[in-house]
């Protein structure tokens, strides 16, 4: 469902991380995470599946095609699986657990504290629910997230895209056309991605993200606090993560992540990619077409970069960088603290 080619070149390592494999093996926080094509793990986690797998805090999952586990679950299913607190379900096409849940229809589920979910292909469990959808998701504390190709799971979410990634504190965004970040953003464009708290986005196919987040789009991400989302081949990973994958990744704080084409990390990261990279604060970021980043930055881009508290950006091939800037530009460059131009 996801090809993965046999670490070609991708290795993630962070703190007391090792990934090594024909294709993906992670050892993080006392986890031992083994997958044919997709693997995340959290505390203490370990995971096998031959193709998605998701955990929480002490979970052992098991399954041919996707799996979702919240606190103590063991879960087996052909398709899709999905548990609460001490659950264990069994279903060909669907199933949903938590506390107090009722799941019917061959296409529809719903499930957990006060959610709702709805979609071809879904499945939802855990706190801070792990959401998978052909096409729409909706999950979390009062969160709705619709997407193409989908993912939410673990606490702070992790929300995945065909097109787009977001993640950190005031968030970083990516966009085939626009990005944004910072607290209080709006945001509007052809297809625009926005994050941060108390956000408002309009767009051809919007996203919006932070607390109490309504997301809807063909192809966008949006998180809040904290969120780690993954795009066209996800991995996602909970505190002190180690995120691989062909094209996107998306990582938490301490992270060290190398990707074949786009890398994001949080606080003091080392990013490297060929297409893509978005980090925290304190960061190094290189890319040849689009980069953001935090407080402190040095960014080089052919093409996009975005980063910082409160930010206006505005030019043709745009970069963004440090407290309190406006750019503008018709091709590229990048203001703040110690500028420095590149591209």
């Amino acid at each position: 469902m996801y090809d993965s080619k046999q670490g070609d070149k991708k290795l993630a390592g962070g703190d007391e991380k090792v990934i090594r494999g024909d294709k993906k093996e992670v050892e993080g926080d006392k986890k031992v995470i083994k997958s044919d094509k997709k693997v995340v793990g959290g505390e203490k986690k370990v995971i096998k599946s031959d193709k998605e797998v998701v955990g929480g805090d002490k979970k052992v999952i098991k399954s041919d095609k996707k799996v979702v586990g919240g606190e103590k679950k063991v879960i087996k299913s052909d398709k899709e699986v999905v548990g609460g607190d001490k659950k264990v379900i069994k279903s060909d096409k669907k199933v949903v657990g938590g506390e107090k849940k009722v799941i019917k229809s061959d296409k529809e589920v719903v499930g957990g504290d006060k959610k709702v979910i709805k979609s071809d292909k879904e499945v939802v469990g855990g706190d801070k629910k792990v959401i998978k959808s052909d096409k729409e998701v909706v999950g979390g504390d009062k969160k709705v997230i619709k997407s193409d190709k989908e993912v939410v799971g673990g606490d702070k979410k992790v929300i995945k895209s065909d097109k787009e990634v977001v993640g950190g504190d005031k968030k970083v965004i990516k966009s085939d056309k626009e990005v944004v970040g910072g607290d209080k953003k709006v945001i509007k464009s052809d297809k625009e991605v926005v994050g941060g708290d108390k956000k408002v986005i309009k767009s051809d196919k919007e996203v919006v993200g932070g607390d109490k987040k309504v997301i809807k789009s063909d192809k966008e991400v949006v998180g809040g606090d904290k969120k780690v989302i993954k795009s066209d081949k996800e991995v996602v990973g909970g505190d002190k993560k180690v995120i691989k994958s062909d094209k996107e990744v998306v990582g938490g704080d301490k992270t060290v992540i190398k990707s074949d084409k786009e890398v994001v990390g949080g606080d003091k990261k080392v990013i490297k990619s060929d297409k893509e990279v978005v980090g925290g604060d304190k960061k190094v970021i290189k890319s040849d077409k689009e980069v953001v980043g935090g407080d402190k930055k040095v960014i080089k881009s052919d093409k996009e970069v975005v980063g910082g508290d409160k930010k206006v950006i505005k030019s043709d091939k745009k970069v963004v960088g440090g407290d309190k800037k406006v750019i503008k530009n018709d091709k590229k460059k990048m203001g703040g603290d110690k500028e420095i131009k590149g591209g």
